[in-house]
């Protein structure tokens, strides 16, 4: 029997989940329901990307180029600001 995933299997994929993620700076990401922490998010413009970070603090990424911002990075994300 498997036991739990861990974090660094995440990272090997297969992705397993997706959802669509609204820009706020006031609420955190969730699937709709629950809170959620995205290990990837997908950069549909290049531009700025504030957001908060899982363990603490907020950074802004600077000129972020279309494509995936990964958690082969190490960026694990709560929220994703409109604004910032």
């Amino acid at each position: 029997m498997a036991g739990p995933r861990q974090f660094t299997d995440y990272l090997k994929g297969p992705y397993e989940n997706a959802v669509a993620v609204s820009p706020s700076d006031t609420v955190d990401l969730t699937d709709g329901t629950n809170p959620i922490v995205a290990n990837d998010i997908y950069i549909g413009v290049t531009g700025d990307v504030k957001v908060n970070m899982a363990g603490f603090g907020t950074v802004t990424f600077k000129a972020v180029p279309v494509g995936f911002l990964t958690a082969g990075a190490g960026i694990r994300i709560t929220r994703v600001y409109s604004t910032g």
